[in-house]
């Protein structure tokens, strides 16, 4: 299955545009996030030579400007695309994707998107003094498992152990996305990777929120099955 960065901190190829924020088309048609302006996300489609008609689904990671800003103008080319969100969202977010001509789509729940795509929420967590609520995807191929998360504000050891606990038995294979470790002092960070290299996951590609330091601590630990998901790059799961 096939996973295309479109919208990254970085960029991975020439000719793409970088952007705070986050996005990925997953096997060619589910859109994970969005990015924060829809500008950079379609001139990286384009890039690729996607066409809007090509994107299904659009899962948003959580309620925060660079992973949900990008759809507004999205679903205003494409209406009627169903937009699956936590419960915990906002109810102005929820308003936005309805106005805008999106389907509204509300899980709290694990929910089958496909038969090898699933959505893992609802993980609660606090910012800045709000109740908020975040969900990642998992991909089934024949690798194993695969994990994206937007910025893993509830923690990417929480949804990792959730994954494998709700999919036990298949082999751990890819993580990666935001795993917000980039105002966490290293020791804190150096424990959570080696989690997850302990749980057995083969590859690891920490991006946008995760920070330099945390991403040279991954290289460190996985060497060469650290990957990069800069804007532009492609990767096979």
């Amino acid at each position: 299955m096939k996973i295309q960065v479109l919208y990254d901190n970085t960029i991975a190829a020439s000719g793409f545009l970088p952007g705070w924020g986050f996005s990925c088309l997953v096997d060619g048609r589910v859109l994970f996030d969005a990015g924060e302006h829809s500008e950079i996300l379609f001139h990286n489609l384009e890039k690729f030579g996607i066409e809007l008609e090509q994107i299904e689904k659009v899962v948003i990671s959580h309620d925060h400007y660079d992973h949900r800003d990008g759809l507004w103008q999205l679903l205003k080319q494409r209406p009627g695309l169903p937009v699956y969100v936590c419960k915990g969202f906002s109810e102005s977010t929820k308003a936005a994707i309805r106005n805008q001509g999106g389907k509204l789509r509300v899980y709290e729940d694990p929910y089958k998107l496909e038969s090898d795509i699933f959505i893992f929420g609802e993980f609660a967590f606090e910012y800045k003094g709000v109740e908020m609520a975040e969900q990642c995807l998992a991909l089934t191929t024949g690798n194993g498992v695969s994990v994206l998360a937007g910025c893993s504000h509830a923690g990417i050891i929480k949804m990792a152990r959730r994954v494998r606990r709700m999919l036990g038995g298949i082999p751990l294979y890819l993580i990666g996305g935001g795993f917000h470790l980039k105002d966490v002092e290293e020791q804190k960070i150096e424990e959570v990777i080696r989690e997850l290299q302990s749980m057995g996951w083969q590859k690891v590609a920490p991006t946008h929120c995760s920070g330099a330091m945390a991403e040279d601590i991954c290289k460190y630990y996985f060497q060469e099955n650290c990957l990069s998901l800069g804007a532009g790059n492609e990767i096979i799961v």
